[in-house]
């Protein structure tokens, strides 16, 4: 009877140690349990993190795309100005030739009275003409 006896404590202890290794395991289950759900919520938030990123790379992108559309808009307006200024530059050193040639010609023919004076001198002439004439 005391083999039984003895038997029957061990196999309270062999159940006290199952029971201490079940609630172990149970602990440590709870445990991965926590941790897995932590790294789940992190990998949420970085997710969410990665979303926002990525939407607004691509308005950034979109900004730039239109950014290069304007400078390139830009630069063709820059060229349209060039060729005008250059086509009127042009214009502008052709008209300066014709009036250095007019005034080449005008020197080539003498000098011309003025229509404006030309009515003067008659007037005074015939003026200091009167006088003369009134003082003989």
């Amino acid at each position: 009877a005391p083999d039984g006896g003895g038997g029957g404590g061990g196999g309270d202890r062999l159940s006290a140690v199952a029971l201490q290794h079940e609630q172990f395991q149970v602990a440590s289950l709870a445990k991965v349990e926590r941790e897995l759900k932590a790294m789940e919520q992190g990998l949420a938030s970085r997710l969410s993190e990665s979303i926002t990123l990525t939407s607004e790379l691509a308005r950034l992108h979109g900004l730039g795309r239109h950014a290069v559309d304007e400078e390139r808009e830009v630069w063709e307006s820059l060229r349209v100005v060039e060729r005008t200024s250059s086509d009127f530059h042009d214009e502008l050193e052709a008209h300066m030739k014709g009036c250095h040639a007019l005034s080449l010609l005008a020197e080539s023919l003498g000098p011309t009275p003025n229509p404006t004076l030309a009515p003067s001198p008659p007037s005074s002439s015939s003026s200091s003409s009167s006088s003369s004439s009134s003082s003989s």
